[in-house]
């Protein structure tokens, strides 16, 4: 059976907010969960009998009674609409009541348990667990497990937050709403958009039309804002009555009988440009008059349906049909429609599926026989209305954006971006795009929109593949120009006379991209002096004036390429003042910071720089090794971020797998982990059994090849930091073991699955191997463990200690652990708090990555060492160990630290003895009976170099 995730209902101040959050991936816009293309999951029979077990306590203020006489009646909305088959049957009562004490089992359940649970958290102690006090988080629900053989769901649940349930008739609202996602369905946006609000306030047709819909008479006590519109305006604007549009989404999955042939269906394809079909565009149909002109009042909300391109498909490639297909149906036969498609205002997070942002275009109506790309015969603004017969179908009402015409301003705003479809295929370190985005503050970048508007060295690695002409925060909407040219297998983009933010100066550049798609090709190869060929750069930057004096320059393949460590370059220094090409061959980015504060101004007036060998794909240094037998072999501890020499990448896009092999001894402690990297990994921890066949190896030890029929999986792990993977072991038996790295869901690791699409299947990963003596320790953001069984007393302060409490945040504490919040360290913590041995006190985050260790000789020494471990929000990296030995000493190691936030390290007396502040790069340590310690009031404070130790005596 697999298991699925629900939907999260939250308050905000002007309005709730809803922020579905699937398992990965069930993205749809009609559908919560897809089954396989085109087929989304449903409860069996037609939806009949859907069960549901309400729990045993109360909700808030309403008694038990009260509170599942509503659930009923919130089932039963859904249940009385005459175009589904949908019923729901009332369960036996929980077998308890779940409260904060008991309701893991209950979220967490491992497989299905014949109950679909409807939980009542009384005092909201559940919700202050799951999203601290205060959260506004009215409730959650979604299906819980589906057989995807079947396509059938089989469980569900539901949790209900009940202080916030103190009005009833809010309270249905928000039931019915949740409970539409209980059975399946997810959000769409058709008229909440149409309220002014933090995150609507759009026009009711393709904008910016203004005229054709006009606004509702009134929001108020009436049915115009849809039931599954992410947002709740509470219940005077009220939702519990399900829309034209809510009920589309519910009979196309559980349809009685009688839905098709009494009501219109409008299907087709959303296009790009170039003809390419998109998923994750908002489509709407709206209502007009009888002469099919203009709205018809109110009619033109409440009789109008929405939906998504590629509602029912968990792919992007257009390979998959149904990609780009969207299905408007629940139409009134004999009524005319204008369909159009529509951005989406209120956060893309806040829906189920991949919004598609910005849209590619302007926003478009059908238009037609002269539906089209070009502008000069599609007027985005014209549409063709269209009237069905009952049961009629009226297929191919296809919608392509247009592309603004060479020349025109782009409509970039400020800190906004333009989808620009190429002329030809350009390639970007192997990676082949047939767009670009156009953005704002001066770059080009591919795949995705800029995404923020400061420029950073962290961001140029670490966001999409990208060309910085002037990374800056440039402001086209307060003056100048930013368009396009096409010319002889050359296409320019060019920022005229745009000044910075807010109108500051004006900067000329252009950034112009030359046809290298053979780059792409299986097969390509260097054919050498590159300089000898002017027509075989890939892309040149011509600066004519700027005035900005700071900004970014450069090239990079972002997060696919780049290790994140890549060091800014002099680019006038290494093109000799724009003379010589700079070759990107091998190197994931080449770039420039310039900053006035720092003494590196702007200094490319009027140079071209072009770079030359920027489609060529960077080698994986590994390959072949796609199958076990094929493990390459490597020595431990193995890290992969060396570009040159050790680059490990996931290539050809859901058709690669990476074995790795290489000798452990058992009692070690084994962490691997894909420390970098944009694909979704998923990682398997295979143990090999001797096969007497250990060949020579060019690159690691010698070690027996693995057999794939005897090979033994017995570790893995999919999603441990977001689309990260780790495993971490101990090594039952010494011999020879491989690790598998491929992408989700390749669960079974051939190197074969139909992937997610887009990034999430290729690309470059970095992979760490470590294996470490003693025993990890399981702990977590603010948590301690007592330590204890390590064979001597502990001397600290004059008193001898039989165990030690381990500390999330840096610390070894005696005695007991620290009080909660341990997060804040300063002089005045550590006298109050208690004795201890601070290594680095500080809000590290041991849940979110890194491992810590505990080793001991069971006669004079005990280390504790922290590896890797990061700062809360999962900021950088932090190592560094603390040895207790039995004679009283104190002994701390530090590698690499980067903590950001506040740090006190010392040898502590604690319990309200004073400390003593000491200059601890300069003393090495000191006495514990005087408490030296030194407090960092940042980060950026810290002094102690790498490889430091720092010994106390007692």
């Amino acid at each position: 059976m697999k298991k699925m995730k629900n939907a999260i209902l939250t308050a905000s101040a002007i309005a709730i907010g809803i922020t579905a959050i699937p398992s990965a991936p069930v993205e749809a816009a009609d559908a919560l969960a897809i089954c396989q293309p085109g087929v989304p999951f449903a409860y069996p029979d037609g939806g009949a009998n859907i069960p549901w077990n309400p729990d045993q306590g109360g909700l808030g203020p309403l008694d038990n009674a009260t509170a599942t006489a509503l659930v009923a009646a919130s089932f039963q909305v859904w249940e009385d609409l005459p175009q589904s088959s949908v019923t729901y049957q009332a369960g036996a009562f929980l077998p308890e009541d779940v409260t904060v004490a008991n309701f893991g089992p209950v979220l967490n359940q491992a497989a299905p348990n014949g109950l679909s649970e409807i939980v009542y958290d009384e005092d909201g102690s559940i919700f202050a667990t799951l999203f601290g006090p205060g959260s506004g988080i009215l409730g959650f629900a979604g299906p819980d497990f589906g057989n995807p053989a079947t396509c059938e769901l089989t469980e569900g649940s539901a949790f209900l937050n009940g202080p916030e349930f103190a009005n009833q008739t809010a309270a249905v609202d928000i039931m019915v709403h949740e409970f539409g996602h209980y059975t399946n369905l997810g959000h769409v946006e058709l008229n909440g958009q149409l309220i002014p609000t933090s995150e609507g306030g759009d026009t009711s047709g393709a904008t910016p039309d203004v005229t054709t819909f006009g606004s509702p008479s009134t929001f108020v006590d009436s049915e115009v804002v849809e039931t599954m519109y992410p947002f709740y305006f509470g219940p005077v604007v009220g939702t519990r009555t399900p829309h034209s549009d809510d009920i589309a989404s519910l009979a196309n999955i559980y349809p009685d009988p009688s839905f098709q042939p009494s009501t219109g269906t409008i299907t087709g394809t959303i296009r790009a440009p170039n003809g390419v079909p998109l998923s994750g565009v908002n489509v709407i149909a709206r209502r007009l008059d009888a002469s099919g002109t203009m709205g018809d009042g109110d009619l033109s909300f409440t009789d109008s349906v929405s939906t998504f391109s590629g509602a029912y498909t968990n792919n992007v490639d257009p390979s998959d049909p149904n990609v780009g297909v969207y299905t408007l149906s629940n139409l009134t036969p004999g009524a005319n429609y204008a369909v159009f498609v529509d951005v989406v205002t209120a956060s893309p997070n806040r829906f189920s599926n991949p919004i598609l942002a910005p849209l590619p275009g302007a926003e478009d109506y059908y238009n037609g026989a002269s539906e089209s790309s070009d502008p000069m015969v599609d007027d985005p603004q014209q549409f063709e209305a269209i009237s069905l017969a009952a049961g009629e179908i009226r297929s191919g009402v296809d919608i392509v954006f247009n592309q603004p015409g060479e020349g025109d301003p782009l409509a970039v705003g400020d800190d906004g971006s333009v989808q620009l479809f190429l002329p030809f295929t350009f390639c970007v370190q192997g990676q082949a795009f047939d767009d670009v985005f156009v953005n704002a503050n001066g770059n080009l970048t591919f795949g995705a929109p800029e995404g923020f508007f400061i420029e950073s060295a962290g961001g140029f690695l670490d966001g999409p593949p990208r060309i910085a002409g002037l990374w800056d925060d440039l402001n086209p909407s307060a003056g100048g120009s930013v368009f396009f040219t096409t010319g002889d297998n050359e296409f320019t983009v060019t920022w005229d006379n745009v000044p910075e933010f807010f109108a500051t100066g004006a900067n000329s550049f252009a950034i112009t991209l030359r046809n290298n798609g053979a780059q792409c090709v299986e097969g390509y190869e260097d054919e050498g002096a590159f300089d000898d060929h002017e027509d075989q750069y890939d892309v040149e930057i011509n600066y004519q004036m700027v005035t900005a004096t700071d900004g970014l320059v450069g090239l990079t393949g972002g997060l696919a390429t780049t290790n994140g460590v890549e060091e800014a370059l002099d680019l006038t220094q290494i093109s000799k003042d724009g003379d010589k090409w700079v070759k990107m061959k091998g190197a994931p980015a080449v770039f420039e910071q310039f900053s006035p504060f720092a003494g590196s101004p702007f200094d490319l007036n009027g140079l071209n720089l072009r770079f030359f060998q920027f489609g060529r794909a960077i080698k994986d240094r590994f390959e072949p090794n796609n199958s076990l037998t094929n493990a390459r072999a490597v020595e431990l501890p193995f890290n992969s971020s060396d570009t040159r020499r050790k680059y490990t990448a996931i290539d050809p896009a859901a058709a690669d797998i990476d074995f790795f092999r290489f000798h452990a001894d058992a009692g070690k402690y084994l962490v691997a982990e894909v420390a970098r990297g944009q694909i979704d990994s998923v990682l398997g921890l295979y143990y090999c059994p001797p096969t007497g066949n250990a060949p020579a190896e060019t690159d690691g030890p010698a070690l027996d090849r693995c057999d794939a029929d005897t090979a033994i999986l017995f570790a893995g792990n999919d999603d441990f930091n977001g689309l990260l993977s780790r495993v971490e072991t101990s090594v039952p038996i010494t011999g020879t073991y491989a690790l598998a790295v491929t992408f989700c869901c390749d669960y079974d690791f051939d190197g074969v699955d139909a992937g997610q699409g887009g990034p999430l299947d290729v690309g470059r990963y970095i992979l760490d191997i470590e294996l470490f003596d003693g025993i990890p320790l399981t702990l977590g953001d603010e948590v301690s463990v007592e330590l204890s069984g390590f064979g001597f007393d502990i001397p600290f302060d004059g008193v001898n200690y039989s165990s030690v409490f381990v500390n999330d945040n840096g610390s070894i504490s005696f005695g007991s652990a620290p009080p909660f919040p341990d997060f804040f360290p300063s002089v005045g913590a550590a006298q109050s708090g208690p004795p201890r041995a601070a290594g680095l006190w500080t809000d590290l985050n041991t849940g979110a990555g890194g491992v810590v260790i505990a080793s001991t000789d069971f006669a004079t020494q005990l280390t504790i060492e922290w590896r890797d471990v990061p700062a809360f929000f999962n900021t950088g990296s932090n190592s560094f160990s603390i040895t207790l030995f039995a004679d009283g000493n104190i002994q701390y190691n530090y590698g690499e630290v980067s903590a950001p936030n506040a740090i006190v390290i010392g040898a502590i007396q604690g319990n309200g003895a004073p400390v003593t502040e000491v200059d601890l790069s300069a003393t090495g340590g000191g006495s514990v009976s005087i408490s030296p310690v030194e407090s960092f009031a940042t980060g950026a404070d810290y002094d102690l170099e790498p490889s430091v130790q720092l010994d106390f005596t007692p």
